[in-house]
């Protein structure tokens, strides 16, 4: 073997070693107009070798931390937050964009592996492997990619989605927690970035009104935005009337039922069925009796009357119909009353 096969085996071995370290990344988020308040999370991860002694990018320790590759693309770890935007942010309009950011190399000759297709099998038991249309494949590997002399992925931020939870309005973001150069084999590990995500702020027109006391639904989204101690003043002020922003009070519900103040422990629960399964079914008093001793208030609910089991007040029903008619109308009658009978 020759000195320079020697020394490039020594050399590949330090990397080695150093590799079954740990590391942790800060990642600072604003939002918005608020560019003086931080939400600051700090993945926890680590970069280990294969069975083969290659120096191959793996495992992770964080809930956060996902695989977004595609087909063919190499396997890069990301992670994953989400912030709590204003009740009136045009959810078609948020961005993310990294205004700061510093990473750290952890040297050449690493072998990051792309992620596989996707596979199943036929009834006799045969692998169907698929593959992106789309795409170069040769080796597995998107040769686009794996053939351009540029760190990937291309991009430092990447908004996920961007939806609404119940009145809530969120965006997910996804941050790489390394950036992977195929040609020279270079991995960068971040090490500290600050995310800034924008918006836009809308008015609904002739839908004033005031955001409703979602209690359930402000634990969970508690539970979910990174930024939620900073951000929900502005839904407490929804909900109260006013409007914290400086814009007109606005809605982000189509309901007109009055707010609902149910507490934090208590459940409403849904049958939703049919006449004619609730006029024979022999089964459905016991059902609901067992749910009521759990502490439910139970609501059963046909196409034409709502009835809560507890009290006998009644309500219009869901509405009907087959198909597609159907699960629009059960849809509906959900939104327009899962705040105010606090259903899960």
């Amino acid at each position: 073997m020759s000195l320079f096969r020697i020394g490039c085996k020594l050399a590949l071995i330090g990397v080695l070693f150093f590799s079954n370290t740990g590391f942790s990344a800060s990642i600072f988020i604003r939002t918005g107009q608020n560019k003086h308040q931080a939400a600051q999370i700090d993945p926890d991860f680590t970069v280990t070798a294969n069975d083969a002694g290659e120096p191959v990018f793996s495992s992770f320790q964080d809930d956060r931390i996902q695989y977004l590759s595609q087909t063919g693309q190499p396997q890069i770890p990301w992670t994953l937050f989400t912030v709590l935007l204003p009740p009136n942010a045009d959810l078609s309009s948020v961005a993310g964009q990294v205004i700061s950011v510093q990473y750290e190399s952890l040297g050449n000759g690493w072998t990051v592996p792309p992620m596989p297709p996707a596979a199943t099998r036929d009834e006799q038991n045969n692998e169907i492997v698929v593959w992106p249309a789309d795409k170069t494949i040769v080796d597995g590997k998107d040769i686009e990619i794996y053939q351009t002399n540029m760190f990937w992925p291309y991009e430092e931020t990447r908004v996920i989605q961007a939806s609404q939870l119940r009145q809530w309005r969120l965006a997910e973001i996804a941050v790489p927690l390394v950036r992977y150069n195929p040609v020279t084999g270079e991995l960068l590990k971040l090490s500290l970035a600050e995310v800034n995500i924008d918006y836009k702020r809308k008015v609904q027109p002739g839908r004033a009104g005031q955001l409703k006391h979602d209690r359930r639904g402000r634990d969970r989204v508690g539970r979910l935005a990174v930024n939620f101690s900073d951000a929900i003043a502005e839904y407490e002020a929804a909900a109260a009337g006013t409007d914290s922003s400086g814009l007109t009070t606005y809605s982000t519900s189509e309901s007109s039922l009055d707010a609902a103040q149910a507490g934090v422990n208590s459940t409403g629960y849904a049958i939703i069925t049919t006449n004619t399964l609730k006029n024979n079914s022999t089964k459905l008093a016991s059902f609901i009796t067992h749910k009521q001793n759990r502490g439910f208030t139970v609501y059963v609910v046909t196409e034409t009357l709502c009835t809560c089991t507890n009290t006998g007040v009644t309500s219009d029903g869901w509405g009907g119909g087959t198909g597609s008619t159907s699960a629009v109308n059960i849809r509906t009658w959900l939104k327009n009353n899962y705040l105010s009978k606090d259903l899960l």
